[in-house]
């Protein structure tokens, strides 16, 4: 098969080398290269239902395995996994050699999350290609999936043999120590200003953290100072795995003095993954002060999209004169792991977490606010700044400024 090696690359050439004029859909392609050619026009274009029809078309008049390999590319980008699927072991079926047929059913078993079946797969060709990068990373993303790490390991120093300085093999390799890492350290230090020389608010808090992503623990302890007053909070944040494809949040806190934060606060999210990138939860956060108890109902509908994540979070709370309404909007870029830039968009009576009495009492606000955390070595830093314009009971128009650093150190790992 003279073509397989240009096949993707056709695919992900960019739309500014497109022509203008599409080639029509309703024409069946006289040879593989034109259907192929076809395709990659309206894939690229968005038209992805159309590109299908023309390499189904032209199936219909012949078999050609390069054309059903990218038939089941343009399906599995489509996010219908399982037609992609039948695709491409029907060309491996004919063709068992064909590396270009597996990797694509690698990467449809894992977007589907069926790791066994990429780890499997990618194992049977690498006995025969020990040297194909791409494979090698494949596996190393089924084996993380299946929690077999050390084997990930073991294929990460094989790649980096090849490959020597990957920036995305090093990104996994650090991912995997991140889920590793047995203990890390964090300090974080707020604060918050306000226009009208409102007391301001500072906050530190200290944590251990163990683990990372789904399955991590998180101990906090946290001092406030406002009012001349200081408080401490106790708490615990733990993410534990439920079912395929979904993990929970559960949060618990208490405040032996409750001057500032909520003597009790207990909180609870269910995140579950949907396919093609996107996610959803619910949960409810339970506040208790000494003077009045909030209840905070939460969703949240997000999506991954190459290097971007978007979100969007609503907010309710049950109030005697009617639900008060708050949402909170997220971007966020990622530049490899730990190292990312967000900027967040908040409306409403809660447009961000409600944890102590510095955000109680807003009636409503619009709130603009950017993250960016990055890592060297053992240590990560991030920073946040936001600007608030408030409603709060008794002072309106308000301006509030935040700022807040937090270092965390890597302390010692399994590997």
């Amino acid at each position: 098969m003279s073509i397989r090696r240009s096949i993707e690359f056709l695919l992900l050439l960019t739309v500014w080398v497109l022509p203008t004029d599409l080639p029509g859909a309703d024409v069946i392609a006289s040879s593989a290269e034109e259907a192929i050619k076809k395709a990659r026009e309206l894939s690229a274009a968005k038209h992805r239902d159309q590109a299908i029809h023309v390499l189904e078309d032209f199936l219909e008049q012949r078999e050609d395995g390069d054309v059903r390999l990218v038939l089941g590319l343009v399906l599995s980008w489509n996010g219908e996994y399982g037609r992609a699927r039948r695709e491409l072991k029907a060309v491996l079926l004919e063709h068992p050699d064909y590396t270009d047929a597996a990797r694509a059913l690698a990467n449809v078993e894992l977007w589907s999350d069926h790791p066994d079946a990429a780890e499997e797969l990618t194992n049977h060709f690498l006995e025969r290609e020990p040297d194909d990068r791409g494979l090698m990373v494949q596996r190393v993303r089924a084996l993380r999936a299946l929690k077999r790490r050390r084997e990930a390991f073991e294929v990460i120093a094989k790649i980096l043999q090849v490959a020597p300085g990957d920036k995305e093999t090093l990104d996994l390799r650090e991912g995997l120590r991140e889920e590793e890492q047995a203990w890390k350290a964090l300090f974080t230090q707020s604060n918050t200003w306000f226009s009208d020389g409102f007391s301001p608010w500072s906050e530190q808090s200290l944590s251990l953290k163990r683990g990372s992503n789904a399955g991590s623990t998180i101990f906090r302890v946290s001092r406030a100072h406002q009012f001349g007053l200081t408080s401490d909070q106790l708490e615990i944040d733990s993410y534990p795995h439920l079912w395929k494809s979904a993990y929970a949040y559960v949060n618990a806190g208490y405040s032996p003095d409750h001057n500032l934060y909520p003597t009790f606060r207990f909180g609870s999210d269910v995140y579950q993954s949907l396919g093609r990138g996107w996610e959803t939860s619910g949960g409810f956060r339970r506040l208790i002060f000494s003077s009045t108890r909030i209840t905070v109902y939460t969703g949240l509908l997000g999506r991954y999209h190459r290097s971007w994540y978007f979100s969007g979070r609503t907010f309710l709370v049950p109030d005697q004169a009617g639900p008060s309404r708050s949402i909170q909007l997220l971007a966020r870029h990622y530049f490899g792991f730990e190292r990312y830039l967000s900027f967040r968009y908040g409306t409403g009576a809660s447009p961000f977490e409600v944890r102590s009495l510095n955000e109680v009492g807003i009636l409503n606000s619009q709130t603009f606010a950017s993250d960016a955390n990055w890592f060297v070595g053992k240590w990560s830093m991030s920073v946040s700044a936001g600007w608030a314009r408030e409603d709060r009971v008794n002072r309106d128009r308000q301006g509030q400024y935040n700022l807040s650093f937090n270092v965390a150190r890597k302390l010692w790992s399994r590997e």
